[in-house]
């Protein structure tokens, strides 16, 4: 049989018992998580399917980890009173070796694999993890050394395309996101925007369609100009003609940011609402209401162009800047500390050597990764890469992951809730059958 889902919670039993396969749980909060994995980890070292040095608990805090290692402790104590002769000799063997139990954050368990295999990525034997706050100043050192030496009359050319101001601020700030990801990460790059237009004509195709419509509004203006029935209207008036006004100076304008951002300010379907008090009679609201509306969705439309033109020139010189940091922190001092992102994009690259795969696999024989909602493709293929056979299929009792989709919380840490439905969805094939994804009730 394949793959199947179970929605009973009296399928615990079968989760815990069934240590031979390899399993995905989605479990919402209070179902019990950390008690399985607990549970279930104690019936592998019974049964003798894994020995302590041969098992993997990814947790996503230290705290985590030393809550686990601290449970799973006194359960294997408390599971020799109902044990027989071989399963107590077992479980006593897991007690004496308990400490070889990797218990830890991917990002300690990624520093492990390093360490055994350093030379392998061509990192010195006394590499070290570096401080997150010490990885920001040398991104930051680093940064302001490459933009210095940049060709000037480029970065200028470029910066006069960028209607934004401070583009090395952008271009600064899209660096720190991409610096560390991983080499094979796909960015989504305009490069067909940077060969066609420029930033006049993104601002010349802004213009020609807008200008229709400020004039529409100033006709409609001018012929409700003597017909003003309260002080309310009169208020509405004026700060729609003072609006349309203003527009049509920054038309005129030839500072392409001025235009830009006035259009922006003035665009605002919410600026418009002032309308609403000539409703009720004649058409005269219903007619502004209607033009406003439009130019708000032409500037958005518009808009959205123009800012993909905008994220590709960032973007172009970011991953300019990425290419001359990875080389810099393969010379001299920077080869021996690493940071946590790249901690993660090393181990990735170090377990697609077949040598240090084999290494590992025979090392490692299965994995648990708790809170799964809160990884990322780097991390989940990590897992995978570990589990997997010469032929591609998943190992028998390789891995077992848990999470909730409903508790993901560290998006801005990387974490990625598609790569876990893309995950669940794919264990649920039929070509996997050895692998379990059971849904768990509180």
């Amino acid at each position: 049989m394949i793959s199947r889902i179970t929605i009973e919670d009296d399928k615990r039993i079968d989760i815990v018992n069934n240590c031979n396969s390899n399993c995905m749980i989605e479990a919402g909060a209070g179902a019990g998580k950390t008690t399985i994995i607990v549970d279930r980890i104690i019936n592998q070292f019974k049964s003798g399917l894994i020995k302590a040095s041969e098992l993997v608990v990814i947790t996503f805090t230290k705290a985590a980890a030393g809550e686990l290692r601290d449970r799973l402790s006194i359960k294997l104590e408390q599971a020799k009173a109902t044990a027989t002769d071989e399963e107590r000799k077992n479980l006593e063997d897991a007690i004496e070796n308990q400490s070889l139990i990797q218990v830890s954050t991917i990002h300690s368990f990624c520093f492990r694999l390093l360490k055994e295999r350093a030379l392998d990525i061509n990192l010195p034997l006394d590499v070290a993890m570096l401080e997150e706050y010490d990885n920001a100043k040398r991104i930051d050192s680093f940064f302001k050394i490459w933009y210095r030496e940049q060709d000037k009359n480029e970065m200028i050319a470029l910066s006069n395309e960028f209607y934004l101001r401070n583009y090395s601020t952008y271009v600064y700030e899209c660096f720190k996101e991409i610096c560390d990801l991983p080499d094979d990460m796909r960015f989504l790059y305009y490069d067909n925007l940077l060969e066609g237009k420029k930033l006049k004509d993104y601002v010349k195709e802004m213009k020609d369609q807008v200008k229709s419509f400020l004039d529409e509004i100033i006709t409609l203006l001018n012929e409700y100009d003597n017909n003003i029935h309260s002080y309310n209207e009169l208020k509405a008036y004026k700060l729609l003609n003072s609006q349309f006004k203003e527009l049509i100076n920054a038309y005129y304008s030839k500072n392409y940011r001025y235009f830009i951002n006035t259009y922006k300010d003035n665009s605002k379907e919410h600026l418009f609402s002032v309308s609403n008090i000539f409703n009720g009679r004649s058409n005269l609201g219903k007619d502004l209401n209607a033009k406003a509306i439009a130019i708000s969705l032409n500037y958005k439309n518009l808009l959205i162009k123009l800012n993909n033109y905008q994220n590709a020139l960032v973007l172009k010189s970011a991953l300019k800047a990425r290419i001359a940091y990875n080389e810099e922190l393969m010379k001299g001092e920077n080869r021996h500390f690493v940071s946590n992102d790249q901690l993660l994009k090393m181990a990735l690259e170090l377990v697609k050597k077949e040598e240090a795969l084999n290494h590992f696999q025979n090392e490692f024989k299965y994995i648990y990764v708790d809170e799964f909602q809160d990884t990322d493709t780097v991390q989940r293929d990590l897992v995978f890469s570990l589990a997997r056979g010469l032929n591609g299929k998943f190992k028998d009792s390789s891995f077992f992951l848990v999470g909730d989709p409903k508790q993901s919380i560290y998006a801005f840490r990387g974490a990625d809730l598609e790569v876990y439905q893309e995950t669940k969805q794919e264990l649920e094939k039929d070509y996997h059958d050895n692998v379990y994804v059971y849904q768990l009730q509180r």
